[in-house]
């Protein structure tokens, strides 16, 4: 399926807040809907560094959006069980466009939508998203606080602007790796995005995993494959931390599977969410490698 691919985007002020499309051209099918993805390159969020391709976050920005509006209605306390795969990807100049389908209502969830991102005939990434009611409370013992210098998180995280890193602290204690997320400034494109901010908080998080839990040099490139997390569409109140448990590496793969949590200060923490990211960790000369082949099969295909 193509489509023009708008390069920009509109901007608002809403209650003192930039409300930021990502989307475009949205269009009603019986059972689908899509949109076309704009990709704004002077965007000082999702380029906040130079890419060469189309960040993963706007895609899912973008996916969010979408199911945000089918899900009107829904109550705001409920959870989403997100799962996506990264199949390929997104060039800067491709048309791209965003599909959502209803999934067939489960005996545990409210809700759920087939999500695709699509250039052409290719599918760039797919999964799905389910709504579904929390079961029950759970509460663990807490987490160490910090203690000593925290790590310097923006860098670690790959975040060149200070109001674009949502990691705020991130300390070692013993072969636990924690940090406390914060939210963006008011006036950034997460603001209104609780659910995006989360997810984002946990992939700089895995990015800081990468290097100070994995020792991967700096200029390593992180490329996502798999997307895996089940969070609240309403962030709790209060601090949401992370933590990630010190893991051996099983040959190329990386376990960047980390829980989210909310200190409640009488001894225990309430479970988040989790998250889970399957991430190739390559060095810049494997990564030019896998986008030349990559674009050498996109050729022979033509």
């Amino acid at each position: 399926m193509e489509g023009l691919c708008v390069y920009g985007s509109r901007t608002e002020k809403r209650g003192g807040t930039r409300e930021k499309e990502v989307l475009a051209g949205r269009s009603r099918a019986p059972g689908r809907t899509t949109a076309q993805l704009l990709v704004d390159r002077d965007d000082s969020f999702f380029f906040d560094h130079t890419l060469d391709h189309v960040p993963g976050i706007l895609v899912v920005a973008g996916l969010a959006d979408l199911v945000r509006e089918e899900s009107k209605g829904l109550r705001p306390d409920r959870r989403v069980k997100l799962s996506l795969d990264f199949h390929r990807f997104c060039g800067l100049d491709d048309d791209i466009t965003l599909a959502v389908s209803p999934l067939p209502s489960g005996a545990e969830s409210e809700a759920g939508w087939e999500l695709r991102a699509e250039i052409g005939p290719d599918v760039a990434c797919s999964g799905t998203a389910v709504l579904h009611q929390k079961s029950s409370m759970r509460f663990l013992p807490a987490a160490p606080v910090p203690t000593g210098d925290s790590l310097p998180a923006a860098g670690l995280a790959h975040r060149t602007r200070p109001e674009n890193c949502l990691i705020a602290t991130a300390w070692w204690h013993d072969d636990r790796l924690l940090a406390r997320a914060q939210r963006p400034p008011l006036d950034h494109l997460l603001w209104d995005r609780p659910l995006e901010q989360l997810i984002e908080a946990a992939r700089q998080f895995a990015t800081l995993i990468g290097h100070a839990g994995y020792e991967k040099p700096i200029d390593s490139k992180f490329i996502l494959r798999t997307l895996e997390a089940d969070l609240p569409l309403t962030p709790p109140p209060g601090d949401v931390y992370l933590e990630w448990t010190r893991r051996p590496v099983n040959g190329r793969a990386f376990d960047l599977t980390m829980r989210l949590y909310r200190p409640t200060g009488d001894g225990f923490d309430e479970e988040v969410g989790s998250a889970n990211f399957d991430t190739l960790i390559v060095n810049p000369r494997q990564y030019q490698t896998i986008r030349f082949r990559e674009h050498r099969a996109r050729e022979r295909a033509l």
